[in-house]
């Protein structure tokens, strides 16, 4: 992945963006190594980092379609949209 990081006097990161979020959550779709969860962890980190509007949606969304079906794709919306993509702090 391809991004900035901003990072604060004492070397700390304070923000990051993806370079091109629609791109790799397209070549994410496409990857068959790639599950429902690594999409859903690009869209969320996209839109934790304020990059909402730079997501495009209907591509992504029919990229996700073609490969998962719709209720793949509302899975993965779901998972971005709560957090619940990544993993617990306990490790499940």
């Amino acid at each position: 992945m391809k991004g900035t990081l901003w990072v604060d006097d004492d070397g700390n990161v304070t923000r990051c963006t993806i370079e091109n979020p629609t791109a790799l959550a397209l070549a994410e779709c496409a990857d068959p190594r790639m599950h429902q969860r690594d999409v859903a962890q690009t869209l969320a980190f996209a839109l934790e980092a304020g990059q909402r509007d730079e997501v495009d949606w209907d591509r992504v969304a029919a990229a996700a379609i073609g490969r998962w079906s719709r209720p793949g794709w509302t899975r993965i919306k779901r998972l971005a949209w709560t957090g619940k993509c990544w993993p617990k702090e306990d490790g499940r």
